[in-house]
């Protein structure tokens, strides 16, 4: 699985499919972005941050991945 995100807040990831834009998404949330970048989620579960959003001027972080994985873990049944 891959796809974009946005970390609100240093705390508050947002994940989104690749085809929208960083900007878009975070028009529409009253939080300040603080990273954000694009994710992929291995085979084994494992995921990684990487990269920048240009059109908000920020980057990725390592620990961002941690956050992602803590919102995937709180909808697993």
């Amino acid at each position: 699985m891959e796809g974009k995100y946005i970390i609100f807040d240093e705390m508050v990831p947002v994940v989104f499919p690749a085809i929208l834009e960083h900007h878009k998404v975070a028009k529409g949330i009253l939080k300040k972005p603080t990273s954000a970048g694009f994710f992929c989620v291995d085979e084994d579960g494992d995921i990684e941050t990487y990269g920048e959003s240009m059109s908000l001027k920020l980057d990725s972080r390592e620990e961002d991945a941690e956050l992602i994985d803590r919102l995937f873990a709180s909808k697993r049944i």
